[in-house]
């Protein structure tokens, strides 16, 4: 716990940095519905904080267009979440409607941000 805890919050912070490089205010809309995302991948890093760290490692790599370290931050990332879900002690059935579910989350998420950012010509 103590070190998903230490990990997100170093996440926070380096979302605040970049923010604040790329001109973004922190009050920005972005900027919150960024950390509000963070807050969510809390909960499976609670028992899997190197999900977290392949996170921070992704967002270094987007920062600095460092397409290997891209990489290298994914294919963990994919690993870590990958090994959450089997992990979980849940039935076939119960596993597959979370999996729905949060691909349905998603597909209403990207569509909200790219309104969004469409409406107000943001760039992510």
């Amino acid at each position: 716990e103590f070190t998903a805890v230490t990990l997100f919050i170093f996440l926070l912070f380096l979302l605040a940095q970049i923010a604040v490089d790329l001109g973004y205010s922190l009050r920005n809309r972005v900027v919150i519905t960024l950390a509000v995302g963070c807050m969510l991948l809390l909960v499976p890093a609670i028992s899997m904080p190197g999900i977290l760290a392949a996170l921070i490692v992704l967002v270094l790599g987007f920062w600095r267009s460092n397409r290997g370290l891209m990489g290298l931050a994914s294919v963990f990332l994919i690993f870590y979440f990958w090994a959450y879900y089997y992990s979980l002690e849940w039935t076939l059935l119960i596993k597959s409607l979370v999996l729905m579910g949060s691909g349905v989350t998603l597909l209403v998420l990207r569509y909200f941000v790219v309104r969004f950012t469409a409406k107000t010509g943001d760039e992510l």
